[in-house]
């Protein structure tokens, strides 16, 4: 090699040396700021998931720990070494601002435990139990607890993915209620809220029902999901053995509960109690459910717990959105009844569980206008359980007219529902830059129920200054489809007992709390523009209207045949398709996208089986017609009510019809009834297509072709002919003329 050669190779050497030193620094850097961040970009996906299955509720001053159990879960794509947890516990929250701040970011890092470790690796997928306990005191490392109050608590957890340095995975923000100082001597709170406990009982989504037949068919539903609920540890089976257990231990609690119960999902589990059908396909026929044991034994254990607690109250029927009912046909044309049925449901809670429901009250959902709070004064509602009444912009605290209607408002305290519902987490934490897994409160449900109970305390003032402890009552309402375990149900029911014992809280029933009160407050029904157009918008709201005067006009062409044995009425044989229309409003339907409209098409369903009911028989063989008489057509009315109907001549060609009457057609008969169909253009063979329908114009039935055979002229037809006729007697008068005429010239010309 030549000297420049070799020059040159020792230049290339030096700058791949700087390179590769560069890129290593660059790496370094880089490295170290990840490390200084938190260890991952604020980008990155998380890889843990961290859920809770079990809190130490409650703190007194006989407590010796605070424990969280619960596991974490590797949802990412890679390994995760050397996972830790730790507890870190916040400052006493003081103001509702505090509360809400610690319920959404968790608690400031003013105790820092040592961590602990939860297991040397996870592989993807793989799962690991945690459970962690902090003593209290003021050793290092213990829970320092100052005074009685809520305390913020975040359950964090490090680990260590492959390829990557030790950050915050995931965390689980929670409230803790303290009734007493652990060691100390208990702390006697000077009042107790009066404290009454809406319980509901209520579908997670309405299921979409229908009937094989009108009247007495059997239920056939869409899915079979509801015989789960209703089975022995479902949801619906929890929420009433778990009221049943609190009158055994806790019989003061027990008489604060009042059972919210919807009317919808009452009526269906009846219908499954006498047997029913679930949906398979479209192209196959129905399956028989397996719900109808559990439904049985669900309905008597609930009839045995109303019949112990004599407070009940309705919920709208499949908990409808009673604000977009209102717009249904809004202006003159407004369907008010449709608001009206959905808020009638007490008949039904009485007649299938023999109680009389609190009469004139209601727990509506979302917000409501003065229009629908006016229809709801006029359906006999009087007062309605919310938290949206507002006094002065803020929250109302207690029961007050809403200005401009004739309804009370009781409120429900909003903080308290927000907390047992689960604020959302946030997907970064605050003071962090890393994403960090922490697991909604809402998809908790352990960590919702210590949140509620957290929120209860804290608004009966427990820790707070004495100005700030007030004794106003609280109505505690967990979320309407709470969907929570048989354990948490019985956690919450047990700490109001531990908390009346504690005198933070004096149940009371919802008659105590809705009895009339000094004053005449008012107050405001916050609106919301998501809570006064959906669900349904649109398009949805557009197709209840649709249907509603569909089905309106199909119940204004029946009455009641008072001669058959059934004696139905129109408004019973309709009920099915207006309570489908209802179920399509349901507030459940928002998140769970498609349902509600095809809730509307099963209503329409309903109403088509229906109007096929009465219906044209094609004729077997072709009809003669002569001059003027009248088509017969032979109907059919396998329906239990009198029908009104009109008869439709289509594609008629070769026909004038005369204007349309109308005829009514008995229940349960198959009649020849003659139409006059006006009058034939010609002779010869025609062809019609007859039809019915309702006064309004709504279609029945089939479509029928009629073939004629017609031997009538018409008028046209005679006309034409005469003067045909004429044309020919004058033509052959004028050749008999010219012959004549030509015969006598003849002959003149013979002489």
């Amino acid at each position: 090699m030549s000297e420049v050669d070799t020059r040159r190779a020792l230049r290339r050497s030096a700058a791949t040396l700087l390179t590769t030193l560069f890129l290593l620094a660059l790496g370094s850097f880089g490295a170290a700021a990840q490390a200084q961040s938190g260890g991952t970009a604020a980008n990155t996906p998380s890889r843990l998931r961290l859920d809770v299955d079990q809190v130490t509720p409650v703190i007194t001053s006989t407590s010796t720990s605070f424990s969280v159990t619960g596991r974490v879960t590797n949802t990412g794509d890679r390994r995760i070494s050397k996972l830790l947890v730790r507890l870190q516990v916040g400052n006493r929250v003081t103001t509702e601002r505090e509360f809400t701040d610690a319920l959404a970011n968790g608690a400031a890092d003013t105790t820092q435990p040592q961590f602990t470790s939860i297991t040397e690796s996870l592989e993807p997928g793989q799962s690991a139990p945690v459970q962690i306990s902090l003593p209290f005191g003021s050793a290092a490392g213990a829970m320092k607890l100052s005074k009685p109050g809520v305390y913020p608590v975040l359950m964090n957890v490090n680990g260590t993915p492959e390829f990557g340095g030790q950050t915050r995975l995931a965390a689980v923000n929670l409230l803790v209620p303290v009734l007493g100082v652990p060691g100390k001597a208990p702390e006697h709170q000077q009042k107790a809220s009066p404290v009454s406990v809406l319980w509901p009982i209520a579908d997670t989504i309405p299921h979409v029902a229908t009937w094989a037949q009108p009247l007495g068919g059997q239920l056939v539903l869409t899915d079979d999901e509801l015989a789960a609920d209703l089975s022995s540890g479902g949801r619906l089976d929890s929420l009433v053995s778990a009221a049943q257990a609190a009158k055994e231990t806790s019989p003061h609690v027990f008489s604060s509960l009042c059972l919210a119960i919807d009317p919808d999902l009452l009526s269906v589990v009846d219908g499954m109690s006498r047997g029913y059908q679930v949906q398979t396909g479209q192209d196959t026929p129905p399956a028989t459910g397996r719900g109808t044991p559990a439904a049985q034994n669900w309905l008597t254990a609930l009839k045995q717990l109303t019949s112990q607690n004599s407070c009940v109250v309705p919920l709208p029927f499949a908990d409808a959105n009673l604000s977009t009912l209102s717009q249904v046909h809004a202006g003159s044309a407004q369907d008010a009844d449709l608001v009206t049925s959905a808020v009638s449901g007490a008949a039904t809670l009485t007649r299938l569980l023999g109680v009389a429901p609190r009469a004139g009250v209601l727990w509506p959902a979302g917000t409501m206008d003065t229009k629908t709070l006016g229809l709801l004064g006029n359906a006999g509602i009087q007062t309605v359980l919310t938290n949206e009444a507002r006094q002065g912009g803020e929250p109302a605290t207690t029961a007050a007219s809403l200005n401009g209607t004739q309804v009370r408002g009781q409120p429900i305290d909003p903080l308290v529902s927000a907390a047992f519902a689960g604020m959302p987490g946030n997907a970064q934490l605050a003071g962090t830059p890393t994403q960090v897994n922490l697991t909604p409160a809402g998809d908790e449900p352990a960590v919702s129920t210590q949140d509620g109970l957290a929120a209860l305390a804290f608004r009966s003032g427990l820790g707070q200054a004495t100005s700030a402890q007030h004794a106003n009552p609280i109505l505690l309402a967990p979320p309407r489809r709470w969907n929570v375990p048989a354990a948490e149900l019985t956690t919450l029911l047990d700490q109001l007992a531990a908390f009346t014992n504690a005198g933070v809280v004096q149940p009371q029933t919802l008659s105590e709390l809705l009895a009339p009160g000094p004053g005449d407050n008012t107050a405001t029904m916050a609106t919301s523009a998501d809570d006064l157009t959906s669900p349904p918008a649109g398009d949805g709201a557009a197709a209840l209207s649709d249907l509603d005067t569909s089905t309106a006009g199909f119940a204004g062409a029946m009455k009641l045949n008072t001669n058959t044995s059934t004696r139905v009425g129109p408004g019973e044989l309709i009920k099915p398709v207006r309570d489908g229309l209802i179920r399509a409003s349901s507030v459940a339907w928002q998140g769970a996208g498609g349902g509600s409209a095809i809730t509307t098409a099963n209503a329409r369903g309903e109403l088509n089986v229906l109007r096929a009911a009465v219906t044209v028989v094609a004729p077997s063989q072709r009809l003669s017609l002569s001059d003027s008489a009248p088509l017969p057509v032979f109907v059919s009315n396998s329906l239990p009510v009198d029908v009104t109907v009109q008869v439709l001549l289509k594609n008629n060609a070769g026909l004038r019809p005369e204007n349309i009457s109308t005829y009514t057609i008995p229940a349960g008969r198959k009649i020849n009834q003659l139409v006059n169909f006006g009058e034939a253009l010609r002779a010869g063979r025609l062809s019609v297509d007859v039809s019915l329908s309702t006064p309004s114009g709504l279609d029945l039935g089939t479509t029928a072709r009629f073939e004629l055979s017609s031997n009538n002229y018409g008028v046209i037809t005679i006309i034409v002919t005469a003067a045909a006729g004429g044309a020919l007697l004058l033509l052959s008068a004028r050749r008999i003329y010219r012959r004549v005429r030509d015969a006598k010239a003849a002959r003149a010309d013979g002489h």
